[in-house]
């Protein structure tokens, strides 16, 4: 491993990218630290870098990884962010919170989802109480995201807040879908969360159920 490692600051891009993708096959946790150094290289081999650095699932690259977003344009930043959301390391959240506000809404949805694969079953509002009116505002706006599974985060974290001032996105939201739809029995399972009666009468006014 510690020929690929130097061929890390090789001057031939090719054979730095070749030295990437190659340490992170072999996944092993030494690598990190020059898989870090590759994630100031040109962007397509910051791509290898980030997904590398992923393989290994090393929690050490949190903060460099939090780093890079401030320097790179979006697509390296939602591939950073996904990989944050994998890592699944909750010393994340705070600095990915501090990043939302400042991030178009694209990138805001991606870091909503980064945030819930962090938090896992305690769910996002369990562990960010003071950021509750901020996250209704965000997770509303992300009912309009055009990714189903950003869709499905927003619509179970809206249950998990139980604010009625979701019902009517929601309950709009579940006209737009087939009978089928996943989606539908997590807006169910939102407005259930919510408690209100009228919430329930819109929305089996409006499909029913099996």
């Amino acid at each position: 491993m510690e020929p690929l490692k130097e061929l890390i600051m090789h001057p031939n891009a090719n054979v730095r990218n070749a030295a990437v993708i190659s340490l992170g096959l072999l996944g092993n946790p030494r690598a990190v630290d020059s898989l870090i150094l590759a994630l100031k290289d040109e962007e397509w081999i910051m791509f290898s870098a980030i997904e590398a650095l992923a393989r290994i699932g090393d929690n050490r690259v949190i903060e460099p990884l939090i780093s890079a977003l401030d320097q790179n344009d979006d697509l390296i930043s939602a591939m950073i962010i996904e990989t944050l959301g994998e890592l699944k390391d909750k010393k994340a959240i705070e600095p990915l919170l501090s990043k939302i506000k400042d991030v178009p809404v694209e990138l805001r949805n991606n870091i909503l989802k980064a945030l819930i694969d962090i938090a896992g079953n305690e769910g996002l509002i369990s562990l960010v109480e003071n950021e509750r009116d901020h996250l209704l505002d965000y997770f509303l706006d992300a009912l309009k995201d055009k990714t189903q599974t950003i869709q499905e985060c927003a619509i179970k974290e809206l249950g998990l807040l139980r604010d009625e001032t979701a019902i009517s996105p929601l309950v709009e939201l579940s006209r737009e879908l087939e009978e089928e739809d996943q989606r539908l029995y997590l807006i169910e399972g939102a407005l259930v969360n919510i408690g209100s009666a009228r919430s329930l009468f819109s929305f089996f006014g409006i499909v029913i159920l099996i």
